[in-house]
């Protein structure tokens, strides 16, 4: 993944496809300083970590000495409130994005709505 590319020039490039960058330019600004959304990413980082430990690990079920399968328990009913969480972040934050104008929040649908 690139950490920052610069922009290139696009005084040569189709008017359509520069509304277009813009317009992704502008969502991602929405994303950019808002709290809410690097913290369901960071928290989203930390699962998907989680989730490659979950996937190499080697749990004996049938043992009565093995932690590792409370733990796995554990995780897995935490696993079911997170995700329920993360779709009620996506439902709230997911689909908005900052007007350069005004600043307010549209939805992101109401956006591609407009433009059809």
């Amino acid at each position: 993944m690139l950490d920052s590319v610069n922009r290139p020039d696009l005084r040569n490039i189709d008017p359509e496809v520069v509304h277009y960058v813009v317009y992704l330019e502008n969502i991602i600004e929405g994303y950019r300083d808002n709290g809410a959304v690097q913290f369901m990413a960071a928290l989203n980082r930390k699962l998907k970590v989680l989730a490659a430990q979950i996937d190499d690990a080697t749990i004996a079920f049938d043992s009565k000495d093995d932690k590792l399968y409370d733990r796995f328990l554990a995780t897995a009913k935490v696993g079911k409130e997170l995700a329920s969480d993360f779709r009620s972040f996506l439902q709230e934050y997911g689909d908005k994005i900052r007007e350069e104008d005004s600043g307010k929040k549209t939805p992101l649908i109401e956006r591609w709505a407009q433009q059809r």
